[in-house]
């Protein structure tokens, strides 16, 4: 059986600090369309 996506966040303003506060400062998260 499959199990459906668990939608994730994809927003660069949202990412981009999380990221950062998880220790890998100077990474930067951008959309690719």
């Amino acid at each position: 059986m499959v199990t459906p996506w668990t939608p994730l966040e994809s927003n660069p303003d949202v990412l981009t600090p999380y990221i950062n506060r998880l220790g890998a400062v100077g990474v930067n998260v951008s959309d690719v369309f």
